[in-house]
């Protein structure tokens, strides 16, 4: 299993964060709580859990918070699997 970085997932939580913000302030029902309160969990599984080859992830991860989902999205945006425009 590769080595999980613990100051570099703080720094990306914390833009996560941000970025969740910032749409916030354009999308009248988001809920930040939900997705503030599982962001490090939803990092650590896609930056160490799950299996890559070749910048593809073999592994499958399904988000059943539903009201959390942002945390996901951010991410997912951030591995370039999503488009801006997506999250907006």
């Amino acid at each position: 299993m590769k080595k999980f970085n613990l100051d570099k997932s703080k720094q990306r939580c914390k833009e996560y964060r941000l970025k969740i913000l910032e749409i916030s302030q354009r999308v009248q029902a988001l809920h930040l709580g939900g997705a503030y309160s599982c962001m490090e969990i939803v990092d650590m599984i896609y930056f160490h859990f799950m299996r890559k080859k070749k910048q593809k992830f073999l592994d499958t991860f399904l988000m059943s918070k539903g009201h959390s989902c942002m945390a996901q999205y951010v991410i997912l945006e951030k591995l370039k699997i999503l488009k801006k425009k997506d999250l907006e």
